[in-house]
């Protein structure tokens, strides 16, 4: 039986003094998601195996994302429209976006899956929501004119939750 690891690709967020500073006042509640772990999803490849891996892997490259600083919009509430529970820090990065819509009907086809149909939002995933009740989003830390560096393209899997306890990153990194 072949062996399938559910996977994506997408930008790793280097850490950042103001980023990590935007973490650091978050109300009580939030859990942090793992530095390691900070990313921008450009598209969701679902359980796949070794072989379709290194085929999505290979087509990336040769035409990755366009690098650069992305100016952050807002943080806000990401997940379902009635009850959000994960923080994420909006960027505006319409490169990105055009990059997503143009390449990823491409790679999905390579191993035979659909495109998502929702239109692409940028967003870097910060905390998830841990507390009692439902998060509010009123009194969350200012984030104009942070910029966020988005420089490499890769391929995320995700890691044995065995790893560190449970305490380490949820994702492998290629």
């Amino acid at each position: 039986m072949t062996e399938r690891t559910r996977s994506f690709l997408g930008c790793p967020v280097p850490s950042h003094p103001d980023l990590e500073q935007i973490c650091a006042q978050l109300p009580n509640g939030w859990q942090l998601i793992h530095p390691a772990d900070r990313h921008l999803t450009l598209l969701f490849l679902g359980d796949i195996d070794n072989q379709q891996r290194e085929l999505i892997w290979t087509q990336a490259r040769r035409s990755p994302p366009p690098r650069g600083e992305y100016l952050a919009l807002s943080l806000s509430g990401f997940g379902h429209p009635l009850s959000p529970r994960t923080l994420a820090l909006q960027l505006a990065a319409a490169p990105i976006a055009d990059w997503m819509q143009q390449r990823c009907p491409e790679l999905c086809a390579l191993i035979g899956r659909e495109p998502e149909r929702r239109a692409p939002r940028p967003h870097v995933s910060l905390a998830y929501w841990r507390g009692r009740g439902s998060p509010s989003f009123e009194s969350l830390p200012f984030v104009q004119g942070l910029r966020i560096p988005l420089h490499k393209l890769a391929l995320f899997q995700q890691a044995p939750t065995s790893v560190d306890n449970g305490n380490g990153p949820r994702y492998r990194c290629w």
